[in-house]
């Protein structure tokens, strides 16, 4: 029994789960195990009927805000573009006309 849980469930998931994620890129694989928190939850409502209360829904909206929140992208852009905005007509016109094709 402890062959069985040692090498087959434990070590060879691990190098298959290993192997499979070398497809990913970094960004993908922290999405997959932010979240396996929630799937376990979800797995243990639905197969073990287990009740999942408020603390439990506070919990998974922290791990999606954080998924969301490291998704995006909160570089300032550089000051050339930022700088070049045309505010006015007349300055949209003198922007159009000194663009060089």
């Amino acid at each position: 029994m402890l062959l069985w849980t040692g090498v087959v469930t434990t070590a060879l998931t691990n190098w298959m789960e290993t192997v499979a994620l070398k497809t990913l890129s970094a960004a993908e694989t922290t999405l997959i195990f932010s979240t396996e928190p929630l799937f376990g939850a979800a797995f243990a409502g639905v197969v073990a009927n287990e009740y999942l209360g408020m603390d439990d829904a506070i919990g998974a909206a922290s791990i999606i805000g954080g998924c969301i929140v490291s998704g995006m992208d909160f570089e300032r852009k550089p000051a050339e573009t930022r700088d070049n905005y045309c505010t006015t007509d007349n300055q949209i016109a003198t922007h159009v006309m000194s663009v060089k094709y």
